[in-house]
């Protein structure tokens, strides 16, 4: 019997199988609860943008806009029905920093007119890493506390 070669390389060099979308899905949300009961000043969260995060929550079957702390997202016109999609390819912010390419470091800078919930998504920290772990890319991250 042979995979098909839809695997991941992991930390230790192995390729792994990704996950069932409705698995993804699920740890998201319980990471995302848990981060949200342990809520305090100074948690870390991290800058995805929306663009990608939409195209993981079409992927999932997550109602596109029904996610964390966005209250915004509650109103019944930013909730979509979204059909399911394919897999994203690695996490990519390129259209949320300025000049990814000439930065020096490991800090981006955003660009100025960005929206919460329009053009980004703020994800604790314990999403940031699994998303990281499972799709990679984001480049350099920007770190919002």
């Amino acid at each position: 019997m042979t995979i098909p070669d839809s695997g991941y390389m992991m930390e230790n060099g192995a390729i792994g199988i990704p996950l069932a979308p409705e698995e993804e899905k699920r740890i998201v949300k319980d990471l995302t609860n848990q981060a949200e009961s342990n809520l305090q000043e100074g948690s870390l969260y991290y800058v995805i943008s929306n663009r990608w995060f939409t195209s993981w929550q079409k992927y999932t079957g997550l109602d596109v806009g029904a996610y964390l702390f966005d209250k915004h997202s509650t109103d019944a016109h930013s909730l979509v029905l979204s059909k399911p999609g394919d897999r994203p390819g690695p996490i990519d912010n390129s259209d949320i920093v300025l000049n990814e390419h000439d930065c020096d470091g490991e800090d981006l800078e955003l660009r100025k007119t960005l929206e919460e919930g329009s053009d980004y998504v703020l994800v604790p920290q314990q999403v940031w890493e699994k998303l990281f772990d499972w799709y990679k890319g984001g480049g350099r991250h920007y770190q919002g506390n």
